[in-house]
């Protein structure tokens, strides 16, 4: 990860790909597997289109860490990620603008230190928590 070659995602991506996890989350089935994916990081339940298409890709051959990759490098697990973030650093719900910024952020590049650093060094954090 310091060299650059792993990123938050894909280290995530391993660990939910991992066969404990399809075990342990998924109860040993693709489609309970999909399912977990959804609720944990997601925080909702699968719509039909989406998990037939991950369904599809396992049934394809995909493996796991790629099909869990598809999720935890997603832009909607960036939503969630930075709503997560204004809860736990400003204490308070995001307004949509601001989740804007940061995924728009995260599309080009912006890791998850870079967002803790941006929340972190803000004038709303400092303010809060002096």
């Amino acid at each position: 990860m310091r060299a650059g070659l792993l990123t938050d995602e894909q280290l995530e991506a391993g660990f939910i790909g991992s066969e404990e996890f399809y075990r342990t989350q998924g109860g040993g089935t693709d489609s309970g597997w999909v399912d977990a994916l959804y609720e944990k990081l997601l925080d909702r339940a699968a719509d039909a289109q989406g998990k037939a298409f991950w369904l599809a890709q396992l049934a394809g051959g995909e493996a796991r860490s790629q099909v869990a990759l598809g999720f935890t490098a997603s832009l909607e697990r960036e939503r969630v990620r930075v709503t997560t973030d204004y809860d736990h650093f400003l204490h308070r719900q995001p307004d949509q603008q601001g989740i804007n910024f940061w995924v728009d952020h995260f599309a080009h590049g912006l890791t998850n230190e870079n967002l803790i650093a941006g929340f972190i060094d803000s004038d709303e954090y400092f303010n809060d928590h002096s």
